[in-house]
């Protein structure tokens, strides 16, 4: 994972909840959604998603089950954008 890319994942992943449904929340959720796309790391595995949360937040409140559901957000994420890229609309 590119480093802007990784930073964009570490001001979302330092928030106590990793998400809480606040609207900053999200913003910095797609803050990172977005560095993904911009720099075309558009194949970031669940594993390496799940262990690079673990390394941002020093394996101190992990859930699991939040990060898979974390992770099939980027993936919607990204499909939308790569949608709309390949479009003319």
């Amino acid at each position: 994972m590119k480093e802007d890319t990784k930073e964009a994942l570490k001001q979302f992943a330092l928030l106590d909840t990793l998400y809480s449904g606040h609207p900053a929340d999200q913003e910095r959720f797609l803050n990172f959604v977005v560095a993904a796309f911009r720099n075309e790391e558009r194949k970031i595995t669940h594993p390496e998603f799940l262990e690079t949360i673990k390394e941002i937040r020093n394996g101190e409140n992990i859930n699991e089950e939040e990060i898979s559901s974390l992770y099939s957000e980027y993936e919607n994420a990204l499909d939308v954008l790569n949608y709309y890229t390949k479009s003319s609309v």
